[in-house]
């Protein structure tokens, strides 16, 4: 700064303002003597942002190093630019949009995994176009969905506001995105595998960071915020401080030693250093106080803790230089000097080290100036001239600020004093340069106090930090995080489940009711109804029957040999690995100060004050230093009384620690009913007894951090200054000290993690959001505690720590969290993470199976298939298998829940393995279990389809007599099922009735009707439908008395059993009912599978039972809405054709229309399907329905989209098909059948030439045919004619020989060749079968012939020909009856006999006969003159006419 200094004035600091707001001056402050530059160089440009997450990079992104170089500029330098005269403008664009690309790995590896990303294509092609639950995942991520891309396994998303981003970028570096997309897009396939750990696979998300911390930037500018900066030496934040030494404490001599650089804030320390008021300067010990708004910026508390909130545009900063006048400029520097007032030490090495205590100062941002410093600025270049000459001042007052300090490191233990230092109270030690200290709190970067004792002298007090150098390691982050046993053991203790909640946790996933009771039979329709999906291989071979069937007998006899007991307790391993620190000795007694016989003598009064006057500690103190009071039964006002008066005889006696502890009550009873000003003076009057005094830490703690909260409220700066940095300092310094989690000790731990994060110290920053995180989580506030949990895990990720076991629990802690704020994809993410730590137990796995039973099902709450048994749970029930131990009681109940897993999701191989292992492992917990875990063997066996296997393993339990009469009724049923499936009704029909008397005689209602439907399910089988509908009508009577939420799956089969049955009896109308009753039960209990399946019945009922069309699109609509809440994309685009087709029957436009809404729609599932050769048909079916709508012109379009689906294939049959069908629209319909000729000539029959396909080629043939005859081009057509004739002659098909005869026939007529038309009608008739069948061959019969007297007659001239084949007709068309035919072929022979054959005798016989036809069918008279142009004939013999 200025060389010259100015002389006394006698003005204070407080004209300094005025200084700084005159132009000149703020030249003369731009200005560095020693550089000879202005300090704020303009242009200066922002480095990029840190990265979120090292394992997450994205090989396409751009490094840091090359951000500059793409133009990328921060809105600070536009800022500076424009105050450096620079033409660029101030004008930042909103940059909110971020791609996530998904990529499928190999966890260990890296590498890629092609199938699983072809599955997570496929997965994103269907949520294209159904992008709610993408929406749903990205909401709790703090996202917005733009739009998905899935042919490049994109999705794009936004931002609206800088909380968003903030949370986004928290999850993202937590892992939690990869997570949550993988919960989406997977298949439960992928939970159930279990690959080894080089073939597990996982689903990352890449974001290219630049983008990232360039929408941040964004963001904050629109909200009119800037990213807030850090101005860190290069020396780095944690190095151990070296002993003072005059030179490198100079604080003038720094600027030339270190140069700083500007690092930008994380959004959680934007969040947290934003607050209203701040009542300490980053000044250590002593000294003049400022205000902390330099390193806040604009910004206020936030309610919510993801929620950043503003200040008031407006609010003035706390600094003494602002809003003050300074009438000369020169003196200005000097005061600034000496601002740092207060207790300073003994000598010149000691003064420089107090001004360099810290490492960090924030610099300000020069948009929000105009906010804070009197309105002197009316442009942004001198806002940012103005930004500048803060910058200096604050450098000027704050030496500590400059960046070649280097701060201490955490640490406890033994340290060495560096300099001399002079305690200004009692509270405060004074020691000389090289003694010897023990620290009792560990020492806090970025707090200026710890407390500690003199090696020598034994006296306690606060030290400053910064003066001390500890003799040991520094802490690491875990030991800088849990001072004691009881800090590490907090997360671990958290949510601990019992042996009882494990205990019903394993039951849910392990209960099946098939050992309990009875078993409907319907393994035929499962089968039938539901296709068995595709089983991996299990982690060890499924056992061999033989093997299973010795397994289970061994385990038998076990049980027979020894008692039913299970073991202790304590072999669950379920207890506590580590001991919580009790906060109150059981032995001691709680002090009760409200106790009436403490206040009923003075002898007695005497005594409670001796005890109070203890100069230590004792167990039955810490009552009352609880904020609470939970002691306390009497009313306040009379122990206040009470107090008022031991605290009088206290002083008199000269009783320090008793009138410290009797003050310190009576200030906490008035800070209870607000009287702040009150407790003021009972805590401080507790301070001064104390005198010093550090025998009772606790006491000293609740003192400091009471008195601190109330200076808090009164927003007393000076105070606060004195006594807030120690109480910080007491709370994270001193384990098991802290108090009952006041609203004041909340305050002071932010305050001390706001100056964790000036200081740049990963370990202190780490201890505060600890305490913030466990204060919160004991005062039932979660969603509080859930920003600090958040910044603890991401403080152990950058730290790189392995050997750490607390953040599995730690992310388990947030996923409860989360499940109670409703966030299930958040929730399971954690979980997720959790289980990829490498420390894991037992706990922590029955844990993660406990959140994913909450919280999976939460998944599908829109659409209703939540799953009972999620598969994500297999992955955690294996672990939890892998940490309990050979010898553990919990294995069987482990085994038996994986094998109900994988049941549930149809994979019974699988879980006949898991089975088999339960009952090994429950062989010692008695018969019941034993017993239960083999008949769900054997079900197990019989969903396999190897009945035989388990009517072996039931007839061993039989052959035991180990079961119970209950357990007996059980395993009779499901024998006789298996007997049933093996083929022997007698048997299984005896064993029904067994079962039946036992239910009966234990009174199992729901037993009886479960064996009367299995029994009537029998004699349908067997034929004998009238006594298999007595039973299905007993077993109905008895379900319709039971509740209908019990046995409801059970009750409608039964039902859809019934229906059928009426039905087949030809009693539609009964058999109707019966399914109308069972889809009602099926919606009451609310079962999808069931519904679907009565409705199906439905359709069908009204599909060919009775027809009706209207009914069965109201049902196939409703069957719909089914597949789409099953999530059943194949049967949607199923439904959506057959209601297409429903439509198109009617015929109507307004059919058409539906038609056409409900094809594309069943376009769109098969093309998110890939289904091409549906999606192609589908095509073609709306290009027809467009042309019976008429709309010609999308006609070809849809054709030819459908052409080009069938050519993708690369399948020729398909095209084959699609051009054969895409020509029938046009030769079925009325306009425009020229275009069938291209399809069928130019495209289809080439086709099937190349394939070989004879049979579609012959019919093509016969279709041109057919066209070209209607087309009026006959010789065209003898081509395909005599092709189709060849073809017909090669297959042996002598119906399609015939027509092909019958076509050339046709088309010779046509031409005119009246001998060939003759010669193909004559071999077309040759090939009819005789005798004559049907009534339609003898009409055949009479049309050739009639065609063939015609061709004789007219063309071949030839009328006595002629006459035989019209007589042959007539010979015909007797023998058919077919009146018309005879009228006509009697007048064709009468003219030929009257005028060609001149037989008069014949000819008046004929016209007689066609007068009688004629007559009979009401025809005028005929006439028997020959046609006019027989007239003209030459041919015809010369006669008179008729």
């Amino acid at each position: 700064m200025a060389n010259t200094r100015t002389e006394e004035t006698g003005e204070g600091v407080d004209q300094i303002l005025t200084i700084c707001c005159h132009a000149g001056i703020r030249a003369l402050l731009s200005f560095d003597p020693h550089t000879g530059r202005d300090t704020v160089p303009a242009g200066h440009a922002q480095p990029s942002a840190p990265r979120l997450r090292r394992d997450m990079k994205d090989p396409a992104e751009l490094t840091t190093k090359e951000t500059p170089a793409m133009g990328r500029c921060s809105h600070r330098a536009e800022v500076q630019s424009l105050a450096a005269g620079s033409p660029r403008e101030a004008k930042v664009t909103v940059r909110g949009d971020l791609s996530l690309q998904l990529r499928a790995v190999h966890r260990r590896s890296g590498q890629p995994a092609p199938g699983l990303q072809s599955a997570l294509r496929g997965r994103l092609r269907l949520l294209e176009n159904e992008s709610r639950q993408v929406a749903r995942v990205l909401g709790e991520l703090s996202a917005r969905l733009l739009s998905i891309h899935s042919d490049q396994d994109r999705i794009l998303v936004t931002f609206k506001t800088f909380e968003e981003i903030w949370k986004f970028s928290t999850y993202h570096s937590l892992g939690f995105t990869h997570h949550c997309l993988e919960n989406l897009l997977v298949d439960e396939a992928f939970w159930l595998g279990a690959p080894s750990e080089d073939e597990e696979m996982a689903i990352h998300v890449h974001i290219a960071e630049d983008a990232l911390w360039l929408a941040h930037e964004s963001l904050l500018a629109q909200e009119g915020k800037e990213p807030q900066t850090l101005r860190r030496a290069s020396g780095g934040p944690s190095a151990e401080a070296a002993p003072p030494a005059a030179s490198s404490l100079d604080p003038r001599a720094a600027p030339e030693k270190a140069e700083a650089t500007l690092e930008p804030l994380s959004p959680f320390h934007q969040w947290a250093l934003r607050v209203p008021w701040d009542p300490v300067e980053d000044n250590p010990v002593g000294g003049h106080v400022t205000s902390d708004h330099p390193l806040l910026g604009s910004g206020g508390p936030r309610a919510d803790p993801h929620c950043l909130a503003q200040t008031t545009p407006g609010a003035p900063l706390a600094e003494p230089f602002l809003g003050l006048r300074v009438s000369e400029a020169g003196r200005a520097l000097e005061e600034l000097a000496g601002c740092c007032g207060g207790q300073r030490p003994r000598s010149p090495v000691a003064n420089t080290g107090t001004m360099a205590a810290s490492c960090c100062c924030l610099v300000l941002p020069s948009a929000p100036l105009s906010l804070y410093v009197a309105p002197t600025c009316h442009s942004p270049e001198e806002e940012a001239e103005a930004g500048a000459d803060l910058r200096v001042v604050q450098n000027a007052c704050c030496p500590s600020a400059r960046p070649d300090h280097v701060l201490p490191s955490a640490g406890r233990g033994l340290a060495l004093a560096v300099a001399d230092w002079q305690g200004s109270g009692p509270e405060e030690m004074s020691f000389c340069s090289g003694d010897l200290l023990e620290l009792l709190s560990a020492r806090v970067p970025g707090l200026p106090w710890c407390v500690g004792r003199h090696a020598t002298s034994g006296q306690v007090g606060f030290v400053p930090a910064h003066l001390v150098s500890l003799q040991g390691p520094a802490s690491d982050l875990e030991g800088a995080i849990f001072l004691d046993e009881e800090d590490k053991s907090f997360f671990s203790e958290e949510g601990r489940p019992s042996q009882e909640d494990a205990r019903r946790l394993l039951g849910r996933m392990a209960g099946t009711d098939v050992s309990s009771t009875y078993s409907l039979d319907r393994l035929e329709d499962a089968e039938c109804e539901r296709p068995r999906k595709p089983e991996r291989l299990p982690p060890h071979p499924c056992p061999e029957p033989l093997e299973t069937l010795r397994t289970v007998k061994g385990a038998l006899e076990r049980c027979q040999t020894r008692p039913a007991c299970l073991k202790e307790p304590g072999s669950w391993g379920l207890q506590a690995e580590s001991c919580r620190v009790s906060l109150q000795d059981p032995e001691e007694p709680l002090l009760r100060l409200d106790a009436e016989e403490n206040w009923a003598s003075p002898e007695a009064l005497g005594s409670l004050l001796q005890r109070l006057n203890a100069p230590g500690h004792q167990a039955g103190f810490r009552g009352l230093y609880d904020a609470s009071l939970s002691w306390l039964s009497a009313e306040e006002e009379e122990l206040a009384g009470r107090l008022v008066q031991a605290r009088g005889l206290a002083k008199k006696a000269g009783l320090g620690m008793a009138l410290a502890r009797l003050c310190f009550l009576l200030g906490r009873l008035c800070a209870r009913r607000l009287k702040l000003s009150q407790a003021r003076v009972y805590f401080e009057e507790a301070l001064g007894a104390l005198a010093g005094s550090f025998g009772d830490l606790f006491l000293v703690v609740a003192l400091y951090s009471s008195l601190a909260t109330v200076y808090l409220k009164q927003k007393n700066r000076e105070k606060c200054a004195q006594v807030v940095p120690k109480a910080a300092a007491l709370l994270l310094g001193l384990a098991g000290c802290m108090g009952s989690s006041t609203e004041g000790e909340v305050e002071l731990l932010k305050f001390a993690l706001r100056r964790a994060i000036r200081a740049r110290s990963p370990q202190a920053e780490a201890r505060a959001c600890f305490l913030l995180g466990r204060h919160h989580i004991r005062l039932k506030q979660p969603e509080e505690a859930l920003p600090y949990l958040e910044r603890l895990l991401l403080l152990h990720q950058d730290s790189a720590t392995l050997h750490a076991t607390w953040p599995r629990d730690c992310y388990l802690l947030l996923a409860d969290t989360y499940s109670r704020k409703c966030l299930p994809h958040l929730a399971l993410s954690c979980v997720r993470e959790a289980s990829l730590w490498p420390w894991g137990s037992l706990v922590s796995s029955l844990r993660s199976v406990d959140l994913v039973l909450q919280n999976a099902p939460r998944l599908h709450t829109q659409d209703g298939a939540a799953p009972r048994l999620p598969a994500q749970t297999a992955h955690y029930l294996r672990q939890a298998l892998a940490f309990s131990g050979s010898e553990n009681a919990l294995r069987g109940a482990l085994y038996a829940s994986l094998a109900q897993l994988y049941s549930h999701h149809m994979q019974h191989g699988q879980a006949i393995t898991f089975m088999a292992q339960a009952v090994e492992a429950d062989a010692v917990a008695g018969v019941g279990p034993v017993v239960d875990c083999v008949v769900a063997l054997a079900w197990l066996h019989m969903l396999h389809g190897q009945s035989q296997v388990a009517l072996d393993i039931l007839e061993s339990v039989l052959d035991a007599a180990v079961a119970s009469k209950d357990q007996e009724g059980v395993i009779t049923n499901m024998v006789a099922m298996a007997l049933k499936r093996t083929g022997r009704t007698r048997q299984a029909a005896e064993l029904y009735y067994r079962a039946l008397h036992v239910a009966q005689s234990l009174g199992q209602l729901r037993n009886q009707a479960v064996v009367l439907a299995n029994f009537g399910a029998l004699c349908l089988q067997a034929g004998a439908g009238r006594l298999a509908q007595h039973y299905l009508l007993e077993a109905g009577r008895l379900f319709s008395q039971l509740p209908s939420r019990e046995c409801g799956r059970d009750f409608t089969q039964v039902l859809l059993w019934t229906g059928h049955l009426h039905i087949h009896q030809a009693l539609a109308q009964q058999g109707k009912c019966y399914y109308q009753w069972a889809f009602l039960v099926a919606v009451e209990t609310g079962h999808l599978e069931s519904q679907l399946q009565a409705v199906q019945r439905l359709c069908h009922f009204y599909g060919s039972v009775v027809p009706n069309e209207a009914l069965r699109v109201t049902y196939l609509e409703f069957q719909l809405a089914l597949a789409h809440r099953l999530a059943n994309k194949a049967l949607e685009g199923q439904l959506l054709e057959a209601i297409s087709q429903l439509y198109l029957s009617l015929g109507t436009e307004r059919a058409y229309r539906s038609a056409l809404d409900y094809t594309k729609r069943s376009l769109g599932v098969f093309i998110d399907l890939q289904e091409k050769e549906k999606e192609a048909h589908a095509w073609l079916r709306a290009g027809r329905i467009y042309y019976s709508l008429r709309q010609n012109e999308l006609v070809d379009l849809y054709i030819q989209v459908a052409q080009n689906a069938a050519l993708y294939t690369g399948d020729p049959s398909l095209g084959l098909e699609l051009f054969e069908a895409a020509g029938d629209i046009f030769f079925n319909g009325t306009w425009e059948r020229e275009k069938a000729v291209s399809f069928y000539r130019d495209r289809a029959l080439p086709l099937a030439v190349a394939v070989g396909n004879q049979e579609a080629e012959l019919r093509l043939c016969n279709k041109l045919v057919a066209l070209l005859a209607t087309l009026e081009a006959p010789q065209e057509g003898l081509e395909f004619a005599h092709e189709a004739l060849a073809l017909s002659m090669k297959l042996g098909d002598r119906l399609n020989e015939r027509v092909a005869y019958h076509r050339l026939a046709a088309l010779h007529h046509k031409l005119g060749h009246g001998e060939l038309a003759e010669h193909f009608y004559l071999k077309a008739l040759s090939l009819c079968r005789s005798p004559l069948e049907f009534e339609e061959e003898t009409l055949y019969y009479v049309k050739v012939y009639l065609a063939l007297g015609d061709i004789i007659f007219y063309q071949l001239k030839d009328p006595f020909d002629a006459a035989g084949y019209y007589q042959l007709a007539l010979a015909a068309a007797m023998d058919l009856g077919h009146k018309k035919a005879q009228m006509r072929i009697y007048m064709q022979l009468a003219t030929i006999y009257h005028h060609f054959l001149v037989d008069r005798e014949k000819s008046l016989f004929f016209y007689q006969k066609a007068r009688t036809f004629a007559t009979e069918l009401n025809v005028g008279r005929a006439r028997l003159a020959p046609p006019r142009f027989c007239g003209s004939a030459p041919w015809l013999p010369a006669g008179p006419s008729p």
